[in-house]
């Protein structure tokens, strides 16, 4: 962070409010881009976490008929 620091002290100290402006806008689209990142991250993470919560709900449903099956089978004989 000490680098960033200098950079925005020089450019400030030397009176270049342009570049200091556009120095201030690259640090916002860093932030901006860093929360965009996570927000993909976490959308990702809860996508995944939602198919295998249903891939376990058509296992027990495959499960299921599976013992139902099998329970009128031995009923039937």
């Amino acid at each position: 962070m000490g680098l960033f620091n200098q950079i925005r002290k020089s450019l400030i100290k030397n009176g270049n409010v342009g570049n200091y402006l556009f120095y201030a806008i690259g640090e916002i689209l860093i932030v901006i881009i860093g929360i965009f990142l996570a927000i993909q991250f976490n959308n990702w993470n809860e996508n995944r976490k939602t198919d295998k919560a249903i891939e376990n709900v058509f296992l027990e449903i495959q499960n299921n008929l599976e013992n139902n099956s099998q329970a009128s089978e031995s009923f039937s004989k």
